[in-house]
């Protein structure tokens, strides 16, 4: 190791997980204290870090600081340090004590000293640590000298946001996880502003606000604009917002999980393209306008519960119009075919260029409609086939059949099942017979690559 160049060793550096076997690392000698003080790219901060400090006036702020400072070239900076909360037991190392994680604080002082050493080499920050006293970096950052592409923070404090002083020419992906308080609706539109380059923005449990009077009420529409945005990823947060209304003209990817709109809307300018994937995760969508946009849909992920069904019905005559849809996904409660009338017959007849179709089977569900003839009843450029199903039985395996029966150019097939228990290496008296059926059905199609995974089905209090 010692005959490598400095430069090498620096990036073997940048390798490491843990930002404490890097410190441990370059102490082996002045060579590779150089290294790391004039070539380590990235540093990654966690709670294995700090785990076996016992001293309680420790600061992980304090580490983070002389550590950061021995370097001169950081690219990359990810912080997120939680802690445990041990019950009372003499065996402190015992797993099973703990009785909860929080996440450490991070000291507003040191925060701005890392950002401050860094801001002209740095070009990812990640911080999910809360901030005491609560601190908006993006004043550190947006002052136009920052280089910085991607920006993830955790617990993001965020008063204020003035386009004319906050200016993030470089930044080109934004993840916000969570909020120590409410963002208001106008710095939201603010922070798209100043962001001319962003590509990818990511908002996972925001909470939208806008005073508009003591007596008003909250807004009930959000408007984002932006001419670079290709993938818009919203999961939770959103309570007090009904319209979600999207003014962008290159977006290509859009997912919503966990949240609840009466009306999503795209706006786009054709000639930028349009969007190609579209996720609605554990969302209630009351109605989506897509326009003509539908029509360039490359791939549709629905995954619900109790509303699956009705969204289903509601937004299917605009997806019929993906006729160049290659990949769907309905992975849980599959729409009723006998009630909605929108069978598996008329999503082989909607969408001719699918080649990936992932489905969920439950009790009754019929593959196929009765009658119709075979032609119609056809899914033939579907090549992977992903089924699932919450137990491994005969009814799912005759369901299986009736897909393979209607699939020609099968390639690829993938069933999973979820039991509710499993012991390790046992696959239950359920799964042994499913197998044997299978193996049955799948004799006629030795050129389909078949994979069975069996899974423990998480347990939901009630």
């Amino acid at each position: 190791m010692d005959s490598l160049p400095v430069e090498v060793t620096g990036r073997i550096l940048s390798c490491v997980a843990s930002a404490r076997h890097v410190v441990m690392a370059s102490a082996i000698s002045q060579k590779w204290q150089e290294a790391a003080k004039h070539h380590l790219r990235r540093l990654t901060f966690n709670g294995s870090d700090f785990s076996t400090q016992e001293d309680d006036d420790f600061s992980p702020s304090m580490c983070i600081t002389n550590t950061v400072m021995r370097t001169s070239s950081l690219h990359e900076l990810s912080i997120s340090v939680e802690a445990y909360i041990l019950s009372e037991s003499e065996d402190e190392s015992d797993e099973d004590d703990c009785e909860g994680e929080f996440m450490v604080e991070l000291q507003a002082a040191s925060v701005d000293v890392w950002i401050q050493h860094t801001k002209g080499t740095l070009r990812s920050l990640t911080i999910m640590n809360p901030i005491t006293p609560p601190m908006n970096i993006l004043e550190k950052l947006g002052n136009g000298e920052s280089n910085l592409k991607q920006l993830e923070w955790g617990s993001a404090h965020i008063p204020v946001v003035n386009p004319a002083i906050h200016v993030f020419q470089s930044l080109s992906s934004l993840t916000l996880f969570g909020m120590q308080d409410w963002l208001a609706v106008s710095n939201l539109e603010a922070l798209l502003l100043a962001c001319p380059k962003l590509v990818s923005l990511s908002l996972v449990d925001v909470k939208l606000w806008e005073y508009l009077g003591r007596y008003n009420p909250p807004p009930m529409a959000v408007t984002l604009k932006s001419s670079s945005l290709k993938a818009v990823h919203i999961d939770q947060g959103f309570e007090l917002i009904d319209d979600l209304i999207l003014h962008i003209d290159c977006l290509e990817s859009l997912s919503l999980e966990h949240v609840s709109f009466e009306l999503v809307k795209l706006v786009q300018n054709s000639r930028h393209g349009g969007l190609q994937h579209l996720s609605i995760i554990e969302a209630h969508i009351w109605e989506m306008e897509l326009g003509d946009l539908a029509s360039g849909l490359y791939e549709l992920r629905l995954h619900g519960r109790e509303t699956l069904e009705a969204d289903w019905k509601k937004l299917y005559p605009m997806f019929s119009r993906a006729i160049n849809l290659r990949k769907l996904y309905l992975p849980s409660n599959t729409p009723n075919i006998d009630e909605f009338d929108v069978g598996f017959d008329k999503i082989a007849k909607s969408f001719p260029n699918l080649y990936l179709l992932g489905l969920n089977y439950r009790p009754g569900l019929r593959a196929f409609k009765a009658g119709g003839s075979a032609e119609a009843l056809t899914f033939g450029s579907v090549t992977i086939l992903e089924l699932t199903s919450w137990k491994p039985n005969k009814e799912f395996a005759a369901w299986i059949a009736g897909f393979l029966e209607h699939c020609p150019n099968l390639k690829q097939l993938t069933t999973a099942c979820k039991v509710s228990d499993l012991k390790p290496g046992d696959s239950g008296p359920q799964s042994a017979e499913f197998n044997k059926l299978m193996s049955q059905i799948l004799q006629p199609y030795p050129h389909v690559a078949t994979k069975y995974v069996l899974s423990l089905r998480s347990k939901v209090s009630r």
